[in-house]
């Protein structure tokens, strides 16, 4: 699984519609369908918005991994 992978399943489970998680983040839901098509990468720049929008890290998103506690 990969990062549009786990974007679009954290996706899938909070939003009815793609346009909703487009809202939520200040994007066209074009952005977010050229995101799910894997023509445009962009949504790394949204990161920060996506992740708070999600409950979850951009760490998780881009890796897989939940951020480890500082020691």
């Amino acid at each position: 699984m990969d990062s549009v992978d786990r974007l679009f399943a954290l996706v899938d489970e909070k939003y009815r519609e793609q346009k909703d998680v487009a809202a939520e983040i200040g994007v066209l839901p074009q952005l977010v369908s050229a995101w799910r098509k894997r023509t445009s990468k962009s949504y790394t720049k949204y990161l920060p918005q996506i992740s708070a929008a999600l409950n979850t890290t951009a760490e998780y998103i881009l890796t897989g991994e939940e951020e480890s506690p500082p020691p």
